[in-house]
């Protein structure tokens, strides 16, 4: 899925100092994310792995 830009840059600055801050585009996203059934499951089995914090057997 082709998506582009998902936000853009701004100058910033402080003092006499100035700097690139990337400000995202707001949400949803567009176009809105397409859950078919694989892109759920696989973010679902993502989420699960995110939680699961093996443990070390040695000790």
């Amino acid at each position: 899925m082709e998506r582009g830009i998902q936000g853009r840059y701004v100058t910033i600055s402080t003092v006499s100092e100035k700097a690139m801050a990337f400000v995202p585009s707001p949400l949803p996203p567009q176009p809105p994310i397409d859950w078919t059934l694989e892109l759920h499951s696989k973010f679902d089995e993502a989420l699960l792995h995110r939680h699961y914090e093996p443990r070390d057997r040695a000790t």
